[in-house]
């Protein structure tokens, strides 16, 4: 049994999803009200929370997207804190760049976000209320791959997975 959960990091709505051997098993929105430091503890708590109840094989992050300058130190803060909770907890992790995910998903590094809530629909028949958890998927299948589960997948994407490990060992 492999379980891959993908997170899509946000100030406002960080997109969660669990794959169970491939297979949709959580998606969530995770709407944190709070403000500053009280938002980062109640997000890694659900996390927190989640990692317990799922003990997933490994964890795909979003990386930060460097073009988006409002915010970048607070998208710093969640970042780090989701990195540090994975490594505290012991729990495999990589990160797949804001591109990588839209390529994987529509085969163009700069898809709209509504491109990919498309192309989540047509390639696996599963439609999502908002990009967060379309891009959470992303990220989880991305991981499935990752782990060694390629079929169905386009030459394309099969590149795109060499990249990532690649990258991955090269960063270990």
């Amino acid at each position: 049994m492999t379980i891959v959960m993908g997170i899509d990091p946000s100030l406002t709505s960080t997109g969660l999803v669990i794959l169970e051997n491939g297979n949709l098993i959580l998606h969530e929105t995770l709407e944190v009200k709070e403000k500053g430091i009280a938002r980062l503890l109640t997000l890694q708590n659900i996390l927190e929370e989640r990692l317990v109840a799922y003990k997933p094989d490994l964890v795909v992050v979003e990386g930060y997207a460097f073009a988006r300058s409002n915010q970048a130190h607070q998208m710093g803060e969640l970042g780090g804190m989701i990195r540090m909770l994975l490594t505290q907890k012991q729990v495999p992790w990589i990160e797949v760049a804001p591109t990588q995910v839209k390529k994987f998903a529509t085969g163009k590094g700069n898809a709209a976000k509504e491109l990919i809530l498309r192309d989540v629909y047509k390639r696996w028949g599963i439609e999502f209320d908002n990009s967060d958890e379309a891009d959470a998927f992303v990220l989880a299948r991305v991981g499935q791959a990752v782990l060694g589960d390629i079929k169905g997948l386009t030459q394309e994407q099969v590149k795109l997975i060499k990249a990532i490990k690649k990258a991955k060992e090269t960063a270990a």
